[in-house]
């Protein structure tokens, strides 16, 4: 499997095909946990009630918008301070 527990991946934007429930397309385009990796595919953490596989996921969802880093409550107070 491409994607390990704990990696956010996003969800392709419109259905996949025979894979695919009805159900499934409110998540499309979203932002999701792995939950749990199995042999053929994952159980996400926001929404446990789908079986999702390599073809349902378009990639990392970090993919888009870069690396970047959580800032420190200290950082966060020193950015609110200059904006004043």
């Amino acid at each position: 499997m491409r994607y390990k527990v704990g990696d956010v991946v996003r969800i392709v934007s419109s259905p996949t095909g025979y894979d695919w429930a009805p159900g499934m397309t409110k998540w499309c385009d979203r932002a999701m946990t792995i939950e749990v990796v199995y042999s053929n595919g994952y159980q996400l953490e926001e929404d446990k009630g789908w079986f999702w596989n390599d073809c349902t996921i378009s990639g990392y969802a970090n993919e888009d918008i870069g690396e970047f880093e959580v800032a420190t409550e200290d950082e966060l107070a020193a950015l609110i301070g200059k904006m004043r």
